[in-house]
């Protein structure tokens, strides 16, 4: 890994910190379309959920809920549509984490026919309600160091507990594939982190195996085995998707991923730390 001399590390802190608060004030209030069928819920500031549709939209499929508390914002995009809570077919968990499952609880109270599906690992915390830690890269010293910290799945009772069901990409749903979706395994962020794909359109739902940060292709600080994180990511690289739809930050734009799998595929990794603690792994021109 590069290694900044102290002026360098100071001005990316300093980078670091204005681009957050830059995004943090552009954050969206209500949905936003990204493609005409799919659009991007901003959940809490810099955390979104991704809604699906089909059929002028009676037919709908989330991925992700946000924290507890995110599911009035979900119903709020849902009604802007002109369709109902009931047209949820299902709900596609990328992990465990609170700020991506938090939501789920309370969405089957108002969605009582709705399954999830989630990677047998991570379901079968979600269903137990085991804790778990997130590792953390270290991001200050003195402020944040590498280490780990705790933290609870979302609390379900035992009959929304039972409508958590197991999604294993080696023999998906059905309903994937219905979805023109396919479910890939990116451990490491945590270690049943799943992304979706769509092959035919290049769309890449990455949760927090991937992000993008402006123009830099990113993986996230925290993560449950470092290793097994950074060839997830290099795995969604290859695909050389057409735009990703992470869980943090911004929607990539239209386009910047063609770069990105032509740097992967010639092994060109500029790799740079910064505040947050992204490990980013390509600058797009």
């Amino acid at each position: 890994m590069a290694r900044f001399s102290r002026t360098a590390r100071i001005m990316t802190i300093v980078s670091g910190i204005g681009i957050a608060a830059w995004l943090l004030t552009r954050q969206r209030t209500a949905q936003e379309a990204l493609e005409p069928d799919i659009y991007a819920i901003p959940v809490t500031a810099g955390t979104y959920a991704y809604l699906l549709t089909k059929e002028n939209p009676t037919r709908l499929l989330l991925v992700d809920t946000g924290v507890p508390g995110s599911e009035r914002r979900i119903l709020n995009c849902i009604a802007a549509l002109g369709a109902r809570a009931e047209h949820l077919e299902a709900i596609i968990l990328t992990h465990w984490h609170r700020d991506h499952a938090g939501g789920l609880g309370a969405l089957f109270d108002l969605v009582p026919h709705a399954f999830a599906y989630a990677h047998p690992i991570d379901a079968e915390r979600i269903r137990s309600g085991t804790q778990g830690f997130i590792r953390v890269r270290g991001i200050l010293p003195g402020l944040l160091t590498r280490g780990s910290l705790p933290q609870r799945p979302v609390e379900l009772r035992p009959d929304q507990a039972a409508r958590v069901r197991d999604l294993d990409p080696a023999a998906p749903p059905t309903l994937l594939a219905d979805w023109g979706l396919t479910a890939i395994f990116t451990p490491g962020h945590t270690a049943g982190h799943i992304a979706l794909y769509t092959s035919a359109r290049g769309l890449l739902f990455a949760g927090d195996a991937l992000g993008c940060f402006g123009r830099l292709v990113a993986t996230p600080p925290l993560f449950d085995d470092e290793h097994a994180m950074e060839q997830s990511a290099a795995k969604l690289i290859a695909l050389g998707p057409r735009r990703v739809f992470p869980g943090h930050v911004r929607p990539s734009p239209v386009g910047v991923m063609s770069t990105m799998k032509e740097i992967s595929s010639a092994h060109v990794w500029k790799v740079l730390e910064t505040v947050l603690g992204l490990g980013v792994r390509a600058q797009m021109s």
